[in-house]
């Protein structure tokens, strides 16, 4: 079988918003723990149909979207101090720091927000769990704003979960957690920081 490129449901996504508006864009939330539920099994039929009724759920709401003009826009970026990268190969194997970057190559990474009005978009340098999008939302409400998370935003630092499941045996907290059993709350922190800076 030959190996192919997919954009999977996201593809499908724009490319049927964009049969009825000029232009359509998707970014990925914090998409970590998460996963869209595939109908017809790891196919490309499972593809059209999530991306298919996503947009048949947009087409629906974005006829209610009100628009205004915004007259609050703010922009931040803080630089993350990590600490040597910890890559487990094993549960007690683990891949050499100077071997990591050798292999990985060494990234600056960086929390971002971008405010638009009231709403918050905070950008995470990883593959960052939904389960902590709860907390940042109260955060935000309590601020009076609203927050979106969106995940892969400038470098990448690994898969980001609740420091919870740093033991379990899965690909993505064993594989691909690169800097050790607090990650997960960590950046969670730098987030809310770089939330509290930001005024309705």
């Amino acid at each position: 079988m030959v190996p192919t490129l997919s954009r999977d449901y996201p593809g499908v996504l724009v490319d049927t918003l964009e049969t009825r508006f000029n232009f359509a864009s998707f970014s990925a939330g914090a998409v970590g723990s998460h996963s869209a539920i595939y109908f017809e099994g790891d196919t490309y039929e499972s593809t059209k149909v999530v991306g298919g009724r996503l947009a048949k759920l947009l087409r629906e709401d974005l006829l209610h979207v009100h628009t205004a003009y915004v007259h609050t826009l703010g922009y931040s970026r803080t630089p993350l101090e990590l600490p040597k990268p910890n890559m487990r190969i094993s549960k007690d194997l683990r891949l050499a720091p100077y071997l990591f970057n050798f292999i990985f190559g060494e990234h600056p990474a960086y929390v971002t927000s971008l405010q638009l009005g009231d709403l918050v978009f905070l950008g995470a340098p990883a593959d960052y769990s939904g389960e902590f999008v709860k907390q940042i939302e109260q955060q935000a409400d309590t601020q009076g704003l609203k927050a979106i998370v969106t995940s892969f935003n400038g470098g990448y630092i690994g898969y980001i979960t609740p420091d919870k499941y740093y033991d379990l045996d899965e690909y993505e907290t064993r594989s691909m957690n690169f800097f050790g059993p607090y990650s997960g709350s960590f950046l969670t922190e730098i987030i809310l920081r770089q939330l509290k800076q930001h005024k309705p």
